[in-house]
């Protein structure tokens, strides 16, 4: 058998993705009894673990024995079990289940959880990682009567992967899955192997669109987070020039900080391409609304987690896309993939009945203990989930708050709303991330004003608290208008939680703070994070400000009037 083609490996990706998305709408018709057969199996499998002889796993026979038996759980009650697995190599703690990988995920304090992923916790994440493909396909056959457009896709993904003490890979649970796909990468992607799977650091947004430019037939976007491609694109746009004589000339710039071994590495893939810089400068030169399509005429589809506090990340992208669609791609944590979209330019996903036991703490429950199963949940309501997965966490608390959309068969589609740890809450008012996020979008609305991203600080320093809401505008706003922007976020923050509002109002929280960011900030503070080692796969928004080092560098980035 030779040498597959890119278009031979783009189909079986295609077909691979279609054949998971028809398991996902089988399983879907009976979730309840999939998701509670997937749990007896766990208890039977893991039974003579130390966790399980703890809890009585063996005389465990339904989901309501489990739940009377078995507590939560969070981090810290494995975190003997794990030091134990991770440095000693001891097995059959917590799980019975081969550990192949440890998700790295940061802690409380600084030091990473290590977070145990069994081989079919691996196997679940790459078979839902590329049903945008899928997806993609189904829907441009019904809208234009023929599927996706063959060709490379463009992966906005760094792949990091080392190795634990026990001989487990370790890293970030997106690395992991990629890494399980190398043979796919190889041929489909348009990104080099070396600097895809890199040995160390290099300048991944000027190498990614190095590699990409030149090509014509570049049909699929795909990346973890939404930053990847607004970053990306914010750099094109401000080294367009630079990347267009690099292309002329065949060349990778000396300005662009590279390790001579990659630069060696690189160098037998690059050619002088003149033809192709010149359509790339005409491009260019006509501004950046809609560029994408202008560049890749084939483009189809981008894939990115965009949703929730992403959302200003998307707005973003549009501005590039044009009428590109978009698919939200999938929700998921280092502790399991728990839900995927399958639909284009649907900000909901359909709960995985096979991927974990699910159960529901309603938000408003006074006793958290009575959880409901996935078929007893309303529809617009939020939820904190609960997780038993199949990599040894039981019951197991992840922080997540989720809104139910409805029901696809007897599985619900879900949004996420906010953590439980992004709460900002100085006088027991309980201010979460959506909130923040809609008074934002009110202030944008009522002001014309573009706002790239924001975050707020619980400043507990002046008495009383106060909310310090930190915005990064499109453009400068003039300092006489300040004062009505203050007015607008805190009646909008007030409005978004009655709560805050009626604590500023009998003066238990003083009145909000409003500091306009310098431009580029976010850009900043996320290529900081990237230079000490954080991967671009894990880099979420920083909405509540609570490490020092965040609000040291926010503070130190305002605008100053």
């Amino acid at each position: 058998m030779g040498i597959p083609s890119t278009e031979d490996v783009f189909n079986a990706v295609v077909q691979k993705s279609r054949e998971t998305l028809r398991h996902l709408d089988e399983i879907s018709k009976n979730a309840v009894s999939v998701s509670e057969e997937l749990l007896l199996k766990i208890l039977s499998d893991n039974a003579d673990t130390e966790y399980g002889k703890k809890y009585d796993f063996a005389g465990i026979k339904t989901a309501a024995e489990y739940k009377s038996k078995v507590p939560f759980s969070t981090y810290e009650d494995y975190g003997d079990y794990i030091t134990r697995m991770y440095e000693n190599g001891e097995k059959n703690l917590i799980t019975a289940y081969p550990i192949v990988h440890y998700a790295l995920s940061s802690g409380s304090v600084g030091v990473p959880k290590h977070i145990p992923v069994s081989k079919r916790g691996i196997e679940l994440c790459s078979e839902y990682a590329l049903t945008y493909y899928g997806v993609a396909d189904e829907y441009l056959q019904k809208k234009r009567g023929r599927g996706l457009n063959k060709g490379h896709s463009l992966a906005s993904l760094e792949v990091v992967v080392e190795h634990a003490p026990d001989g487990a890979t370790q890293g970030c649970i997106s690395a992991a899955t990629i890494d399980q796909l190398k043979v796919v990468a190889r041929f489909l992607y348009t990104t080099p192997e070396c600097v895809l799977f890199p040995k160390q650091v290099c300048f991944q947004r000027y190498l990614k669109l190095r590699f990409a430019l030149p090509m014509r037939d570049i049909t699929v976007l795909g990346a973890t987070f939404m930053t990847s491609f607004a970053d990306m694109f914010t750099y094109l746009e401000d080294n367009w020039k630079l990347l267009a004589d690099d292309i002329e000339k065949g060349v990778i710039s000396d300005e662009i900080d590279l390790p001579q071994d990659m630069r060696d590495e690189l160098a037998p893939l690059l050619a002088p391409d003149p033809e192709r810089a010149a359509e790339l400068r005409a491009i260019f030169e006509q501004g950046f609304e809609n560029v994408i399509p202008k560049i890749w005429t084939g483009i189809d589809v981008l894939s990115a987690i965009g949703t929730g506090g992403f959302t200003v990340y998307t707005e973003k992208m549009r501005r590039y896309l044009g009428d590109v669609p978009i698919h939200f791609e999938l929700y998921a944590a280092s502790e399991a993939i728990v839900a995927v979209a399958t639909g284009i330019e649907e900000e909901f996903y359909t709960l995985i009945p096979d991927s974990g036991f699910y159960e529901f703490i309603p938000e408003d429950a006074k006793d958290e203990t009575q959880t409901l199963t996935l078929d007893k949940l309303e529809e617009g309501k939020n939820y904190e989930i609960v997780i038993t997965n199949v990599s040894g966490l039981y019951r197991y608390r992840i922080g997540d708050v989720v809104r139910v959309s409805g029901y696809y068969n007897q599985t619900p589609r879900i949004c996420f709303m906010y953590r439980k740890n992004q709460l900002v809450s100085i006088a027991g008012e309980k201010t979460d991330e959506s909130m923040i996020k809609w008074a934002v979008s009110e202030l944008a609305r009522e002001t014309g004003d573009v706002f790239f991203d924001y975050s707020v600080y619980a400043d507990t320093e002046t008495s009383p608290g106060r909310y310090v809401l930190f915005v990064e505008p499109k453009d400068i706003i003039p300092q006489e208008k300040l004062k009505g922007y203050r007015d607008i976020i805190e009646d909008k923050l007030s409005a978004a939680n009655p709560s805050a509002g009626a604590k500023i109002k009998s003066g238990a929280l003083g009145s909000v703070a409003l500091e306009v960011l310098q431009q580029q900030t976010y850009y900043l503070h996320r290529d900081q994070k990237i230079a000490h080692g954080v991967s671009e796969n894990q880099m979420k928004p920083v909405r509540v400000i609570s490490k020092p080092e965040d609000k040291k560098f926010f503070f130190a980035l305002r605008e100053r009037y």
